[in-house]
């Protein structure tokens, strides 16, 4: 009965810190995301003169 306790406990601790983690994980990416549009969006010539 204890041990079903604390196993249950400790269960409950690993799934939140997964969770956590992957909530990280997504906000980083995110992050990454937005700042490769802001790279995308900017109007800046190819130095190759390559358009398009």
């Amino acid at each position: 009965m204890l041990t079903e306790i604390a196993r249950h406990l400790l269960y409950r601790r690993r799934a939140a810190a997964a969770r956590a983690w992957r909530d990280a994980e997504r906000a980083q990416a995110a992050e990454r995301n937005a700042a490769v549009r802001r790279i995308v969006a900017q109007d800046v010539p190819d130095p190759a003169g390559r358009r398009g």
